[in-house]
């Protein structure tokens, strides 16, 4: 980023038990990234004025000059005491939580976004009922509602609950993550983004673009009607379908901007049968899904990666 002529003005240093190469009581290398990774931000970050570098935390502005507000995490050094909104009860966020305690902001244009960078709830540590509460408090101007969500942790169903999408009500939801990662649930290609958090967004009928299928995404906020643009062919923003697309996709190592349909029979055993139900991009049979594909195909290669000519090694004479 730096030899591209960014400048780095906010970073979240990372937590010393995030990038660690072993746990330190059974000296076994469960997480961590490597000293080479670690040292390399560390020789970057030497490039840059220390004094152009600041902490930030809620009521901050991302930058002096922008309108883009800090609202997570809190700015309190020690663990913070609130009260749950949904439970009553008396919950705690401590600074220890490295997710828990992400950078979360907001950007207010004719289209307002959230971005939620890795706040999560999980194991007592209370980021997103946290952020919750502050958006239910009368005491603050806090508000988490917006146009344009960009999903918590890559879609895990550690974050994004009904009760927070119920408070931010968007119209559109982003989630970035890698089609092979490894973060599964109860089954192998249920991986980021969770089942459970594609089911709350089509629950809701929130359009969703995912990375893996949509590509790099840019929008105008200052623009009313605007959408996320895709820089790929995937036409489809609906939840069930990018469910559909984890679970084909990651079975058959295949990228999901290159299918245009589906029928039952080509996903998993193992997918959620809400999924099965109604999903738009499944059709009845491997026929609709060649006319699908020729309609929408501009070469023969493009013909070739259909499901049946994935699986069936096809070769449509056109």
């Amino acid at each position: 980023m730096y030899d591209h002529g960014y400048e780095i003005q906010n970073v979240v240093e990372p937590d010393a038990d995030r990038y660690e190469l072993c746990d330190p009581d059974t000296e076994k290398p469960e997480k961590g990234v490597s000293p080479l990774v670690w040292e390399t931000y560390d020789r970057y970050l030497e490039k840059h004025d220390p004094e152009t570098i600041r902490q930030v935390s809620e009521g901050d502005l991302l930058t002096p000059d922008s309108d883009i507000q800090v609202l997570a995490p809190p700015d309190e050094p020690e663990t913070v005491t609130f009260t749950s909104p949904e439970t009553g009860r008396r919950n705690t966020l401590k600074p220890t939580g490295a997710n828990a305690n992400s950078l979360a902001f907001k950007t207010e244009g004719e289209q307002s976004a959230l971005f939620m960078g890795d706040v999560e709830d999980t194991g007592g540590l209370n980021g997103e009922t946290w952020m919750m509460s502050r958006h239910d408090s009368e005491e603050n101007d806090v508000s988490l509602d917006a146009d344009i969500l960009v999903l918590s942790h890559h879609g895990s169903n550690n974050a994004t609950s009904e009760e927070f999408l119920d408070r931010v009500d968007p119209d559109v939801a982003v989630i970035s993550s890698g089609l092979h990662n490894k973060h599964t649930s109860e089954n192998e290609n249920d991986a980021h983004p969770h089942d459970a958090t594609l089911e709350h967004l089509h629950d809701r009928d929130v359009e969703v673009y995912w990375t893996p299928g949509h590509g790099r995404l840019c929008t105008d906020l200052d623009s009313e009607n605007a959408s996320p643009e895709p820089t790929t062919d995937l036409d489809t923003t609906d939840a069930a379908d990018i469910a559909a697309l984890k679970y084909y996709c990651r079975a058959h190592d295949v990228s999901p901007d290159r299918i245009a349909a589906l029928t039952p029979d080509h996903l998993p055993e193992a997918t959620p049968e809400w999924v099965a139900d109604s999903a738009p991009m499944l059709v009845e049979t491997p026929e609709e899904i060649v006319d699908e594909a020729i309609t929408n195909a501009e070469t023969v290669e493009d013909v070739r990666h259909t499901p049946d000519a994935h699986d069936q090694d096809v070769l449509l004479g056109l």
